[in-house]
């Protein structure tokens, strides 16, 4: 390198670590995140938690895991907003400053070159998925975060190192297997030091079995509580149509045919690059990983804010990793993810997601304190519920009970027929002034049997459309609420 290249080499180097123009994209990434964050509707899975948070005791809220199949930790994080009255726009503002922390070890930490750092920030996975979707993912970027500081210094910082960790392993299910392997290595260089640091040894083994605990006590009922975990055996077909599923994130519809191939040679080379770089963090994404596709097996539901979890770990897992390489591998990841999925991003921004806040808007105007909703569906009304301020009652009549959030099992996907349900609502006409019926739907989750029963209502004049959701493109969630003549 001669001496004018050297110049110009140091010259970038100064522009790329310069603090205050990190701080300058800092602000402007909290900016932009933030306009995107307040123009979002909550949607089911968002609702879902800040309703568990608001109408459920501590010891119902682990009660309740059982039907959901995660850890509690991100509803005791929402609950005593909930319960003192917050807005649910609380919840996103959770996550939004979550994936802002995140964002800041990022910039502030990683030895990447800034437009490497650019991509990766403005990527749809932090900039929307995790920081304006509201879900416990957020706080999975954070302790990932956390932990890629503490890994070099694990020994200086043992205990703090240990309870990231254990938080960790209380974020998802899909975090255990990258606890287990990173908490199992942990330990085993305690070994050679056993005699000297016996103490030390014996507390940071405690404080992870303690966590692990906690954690079997929620998860292993859900193992036969929860409707989302399939009993179908693994095959390659199955395992070919996971990949596949989880392929789309990454890459563009255009793609489709190949993409699962294309996401197994993009693991391929991370994980060459991981160990070139460090191989006992090589040892814990192999098993992250494999553990990521195991629980999708028998898990098969791969939303996008999940999904997008792999390319957090990929990124946390390289955050000292400042080879060339490494690097260009990070940024043909980001920009794939970009070109597939940044479209949403700009439709949340100026369309409704989700027509959640504009039924809730309308029962706020239009419905008066006391009355009573029924809902006829299976699930989709939860969204609503949060942006709700009047005094109502909510009656769910597929579970047979007065409650908001939903209790996901095999009892609450049975049919419902006409006259059942019609005396089910003459019944509890008696004990209102005004009665509504909501039925809400996703994509193609409108059942048929609703369909049949609401329109045998119409029929015979016992019910009147209130309020109608416009179906719009890429809305995933609509509503229509009839009041009970």
């Amino acid at each position: 390198m001669n001496k004018k290249s050297y110049l110009i080499h140091q010259k970038l180097q100064r522009i790329f670590t310069n603090k205050f123009i990190l701080g300058i994209i800092f602000m402007v990434y909290l900016i932009l995140s933030f306009i995107i964050m307040i123009n979002h509707e909550i949607w089911t899975d968002e609702a879902q938690a800040w309703l568990i948070a608001r109408d459920l005791s501590f010891f119902d809220i682990i009660k309740q895991m059982w039907y959901e199949g995660h850890p509690c930790l991100w509803h005791f994080i929402l609950m005593p907003f909930a319960k003192f009255g917050f807005p649910v726009i609380t919840m996103n503002i959770i996550s939004w400053t979550l994936v802002s922390l995140s964002i800041y070890i990022i910039l502030f930490h990683s030895k990447w070159h800034l437009i490497v750092k650019l991509i990766i920030i403005f990527n749809p996975t932090f900039i929307y998925f995790l920081s304006a979707i509201s879900r416990s993912y957020s706080l999975i970027s954070l302790c990932l975060a956390l932990f890629a500081i503490l890994y070099p210094h694990r020994k200086k910082h043992p205990f703090l190192y240990a309870n990231v960790l254990g938080i960790l392993a209380h974020t998802h299910i899909i975090m255990c297997g990258f606890v287990g392997i990173a908490s199992i290595l942990f330990l085993l260089e305690y070994v050679p030091a056993w005699k000297e640091e016996k103490k030390q040894c014996i507390t940071i083994f405690l404080i992870l079995i303690i966590y692990f605990l906690l954690l079997a006590i929620v998860i292993i009922p859900s193992l036969t509580g929860c409707v989302f975990i399939s009993s179908e055996a693994p095959s390659l077909y199955k395992l070919y149509d996971t990949l596949s599923l989880i392929s789309t994130f990454f890459f563009p519809n255009m793609m489709i045919d190949v993409s699962s191939y294309l996401l197994c040679i993009m693991i391929f080379i991370i994980c060459i690059c991981i160990f070139r770089f460090n191989k006992k963090l090589f040892i814990i994404f192999l098993i992250s990983i494999l553990t990521f596709f195991g629980i999708h097996l028998f898990w098969p539901h791969t939303l996008w804010e999940r999904t997008c979890i792999l390319f957090v770990l990929i990124v946390f897992i390289n955050l000292y990793n400042s080879k060339t390489f490494s690097q260009i591998v990070l940024l043909f990841i980001s920009l794939c993810i970009m070109g597939n999925h940044f479209s949403l991003v700009i439709y949340d921004i100026f369309h409704d997601y989700t027509d959640s806040k504009n039924v809730a808007t309308y029962i706020n105007q239009n419905v008066q304190d006391g009355s009573l909703i029924i809902f006829v569906n299976s699930d989709r009304h939860v969204s609503a519920i949060p942006y709700i301020t009047k005094d109502l009652d909510y009656y769910n009549l597929k579970l047979d009970s007065f409650q908001t959030y939903i209790t996901w099992s095999y009892q609450n996907y049975h049919f419902i027929e006409y006259n059942s349900t019609l005396s089910k609502i003459e019944q509890l006409a008696t004990q209102y002034d005004s009665v509504y019926i909501m039925t809400a739907s996703q994509l193609d989750y409108y059942t048929e049997d609703v369909t049949d029963v609401i329109n045998s209502l119409l029929s015979e004049e016992k019910i009147e459309l209130c309020y109608s959701s416009q179906h719009r493109f890429q809305i995933i969630e609509w509503f229509y609420l009839y009041q009970y003549k």
